[in-house]
């Protein structure tokens, strides 16, 4: 792509510190840094950061010149460039010297740590509330808040976000918790995945949950499904309806940004997308998406789609983290899929550790930097699926986890598990 030898490059208005706006037109907002870069690292840092532009200032010139050259540079061109300084760089004459990092252990996380990211504090850890009944539902929720949780997940689909509200109420006001210490997640169903039935779904949920905003609010799938006649009902089984072949992923997103702009939704994101699709809003939106909620677990460890998000400053939160054990008993083409509590190397790794096999796994993702949602109704396990904060796995039995990834054969939200849907325009996984 360039062929450079070693430089000194400025990275000029990759984002504002102050504000976060992309290109800040404020002068003291500029963010920037200076360094000798080799040239694979410079080939690197131009595709990640998409630089439109490497403008060459001579060394001859004079600081004065080189500072009007730069400005104009910017005015035509826009902050995403890169400036290349055969000599000291102008704005920082100062030898540079990079920065001491210090390295910090896993172990050093807690309850309370939230996943990295510019501004939202989603934390790592949350309760998976889909199949917990009505009755159950209450208890769960203390237990888990009595426990640590701050992060509930739920969905339009999952039929329990009226327990939940009823649920929260209470909690609310026996004053046992705050509205704003809570991280709540519900999704836009399939059969709403159009721009114009984003706001109808989303004050549903609301009215349900007993909310007047949600923290984070997900597109649950990019396959859309046509509306039932009555639009009200009781929610579907996306497999009695019919695909929408129509979906438009983009114009979806402008909805979703319209319940940010309203406050409905503090935060919007995506869930079962692929790269490509995930692309394609980056492209064109207005706000970005802050979430990608997936399928993973060792089985399917999904390393370049976690490492795509994470560069996009995009944060990760797993789901089925135990491979859905309980889909085996209703859905007989699963019943021999890969069963990750029962693999011989997560049990020898929790026999070393004295834990159980699920808080190895869960471990294992945190330290790939990725959140979970473990579900469960068990009080029991319910607290063993958050007390993984107290050790570390080390590099041997890392790498020993990572060892049994397989791909897509590790899958078992796919092609099996959703029929038809396999035959949408938007159906992210290979075929």
């Amino acid at each position: 792509m360039f062929n450079l030898p070693w430089v000194r490059i400025l990275f000029l208005g990759l984002s504002c510190r102050s504000c976060s706006a992309p290109n800040c037109p404020k002068m003291e907002h500029w963010t920037w840094s200076c360094g000798w870069r080799y040239d694979k690292e410079l080939r690197v840092s131009i595709e990640e950061r998409k630089v439109k532009s490497i403008m060459f200032i001579p060394e001859e010139l004079t600081r004065t010149s080189r500072k009007r050259l730069l400005i104009w540079h910017i005015s035509r061109i826009g902050f995403a460039s890169i400036i290349w300084f055969p000599g000291p760089a102008i704005l920082h004459p100062v030898q540079y010297k990079p920065p001491v990092r210090t390295e910090v252990k896993m172990a050093q996380l807690t309850k309370k740590s939230f996943l990295k990211h510019s501004s939202m504090k989603l934390p790592y850890i949350g309760l998976g509330t889909n199949e917990i009944t009505t009755e159950e539902m209450e208890t769960a929720l203390n237990t888990a808040l009595d426990a640590g949780y701050r992060h509930f997940d739920t969905a339009y689909r999952y039929n329990n976000e009226a327990d939940i509200g009823r649920s929260l109420k209470k909690i609310f006001e026996s004053g046992k918790i705050k509205r704003e210490e809570l991280f709540i997640v519900t999704k836009l169903p399939n059969h709403g995945n159009r721009r114009g039935d984003v706001e109808y779904f989303l004050k549903k949920s609301l009215e349900a949950l007993q909310l007047d905003y949600v923290d984070l609010y997900l597109v649950h799938s990019p396959m859309g499904y046509k509306r039932p006649d009555d639009i009200a009902q009781e929610v579907p089984n996306f497999t009695e309806l019919e695909l929408d072949m129509e979906t438009d992923l983009v114009e979806l997103w402008k909805g979703m940004e319209a319940q940010v702009d309203a406050g409905r939704a503090k935060y919007i994101g995506i869930s079962k997308f692929n790269s490509k699709q995930i692309q394609r809003i980056l492209d064109s939106c207005r706000i970005r998406p802050v979430n990608h909620q997936m399928e993973m677990q060792i089985y399917l460890q999904e390393k370049e789609l976690v490492s795509f998000c994470q560069d996009n400053d995009i944060t990760v939160t797993a789901f089925s983290p135990f491979g859905s054990p309980g889909i085996r008993s209703f859905e007989k083409t699963l019943s021999d899929a890969p069963a990750p509590l029962e693999d011989p190397v997560i049990k020898d790794i929790a026999n070393k550790y004295n834990k159980q096999p699920s808080q190895i796994i869960l471990r294992f993702l945190v330290e790939c930097g990725v959140g979970i949602i473990p579900k469960s109704s068990n009080p029991v396990r319910i607290q063993q699926n958050i007390d993984v904060f107290d050790f570390e796995l080390t590099k041997e039995d890392f790498e020993r986890i990572r060892a049994l990834d397989r791909g897509e054969d590790g899958r078992v939200f796919g092609k099996v598990f959703m029929g038809n849907s396999a035959n949408h325009p938007e159906y992210p996984f290979p075929k």
